[in-house]
């Protein structure tokens, strides 16, 4: 599913609004951003720590696909 971000064929599973798709990049983003803080928190003695940019770049497309097929006619 991440491999293919546009998605055409692909089928989600959503009714049709789009509010799958915000809930789960939504939560995509969150998780990013609960991963990067968990590592940077695990390598605050000066190691070096993970920034989750997959997630993060995936979930604003599923975020902003969901909004898209929310606001659309």
């Amino acid at each position: 599913m991440l491999a293919n971000m546009s998605m055409r064929h692909q089928d989600m599973g959503d009714d049709g609004d789009g509010s799958k798709l915000v809930v789960i990049g939504a939560a995509m983003l969150i998780g990013g951003g609960v991963l990067t803080w968990l590592s940077y928190n695990a390598a605050s003695g000066g190691g070096t720590y993970v920034v989750t940019t997959g997630l993060f770049v995936a979930g604003a497309v599923m975020l902003f696909r969901g909004l898209m097929a929310n606001w659309s006619p």
